[in-house]
């Protein structure tokens, strides 16, 4: 009578810890893709923001040389926006780049940018959707004439 008390006893305790293995294998199978998902999407606002950071700086980098350019007595038809964007890491086929007069007509140079950028997770199949990222920035023109 006691060997069927311990056989029963048994197996009511391998039922237990069995359950209790299962649970934590169900919980991983429920959270890992959300935390996967949580995680391309992380990557994915990063990568926007790099673009942003990436666009300000060509902003900058294109009105100093139109600054630099109109100081010089040349016109600002002769800066190059794509290899500009190649050397930013970003890609010129996206890019728009205007370099042209401030409306308030003393003479400032006004460089506007945008940036077209896919964002989505098609694995999760969330549709791909364009972002347009934009950057201005004003310029007065560098004076050579009183450096010489």
């Amino acid at each position: 009578m006691t060997g069927a008390r311990n056989g029963a006893g048994a197996t009511r305790g391998r039922c237990r810890r069995s359950d209790a293995s299962g649970q934590a294998t169900v919980e991983l199978a429920l959270l890992l893709p959300i935390v996967c998902g949580l995680l391309v999407l992380a990557f994915e606002v990063g990568g926007v923001v790099r673009s942003q950071v990436l666009l300000v700086q060509l902003t900058r980098q294109v009105a100093r040389e139109a600054a630099v350019a109109a100081g010089d007595g040349q016109s600002g038809g002769a800066l190059d926006g794509a290899a500009a964007a190649r050397a930013a890491g970003l890609d010129p086929a996206h890019l728009q780049l205007e370099v042209g007069p401030a409306g308030s007509g003393d003479g400032l140079i006004t460089v506007r940018a945008s940036y077209g950028r896919s964002v989505g997770v098609p694995l999760l199949g969330v549709a791909r959707r364009q972002v347009t990222l934009t950057s201005q920035l004003t310029v007065r023109p560098e004076d050579r004439a009183d450096e010489s």
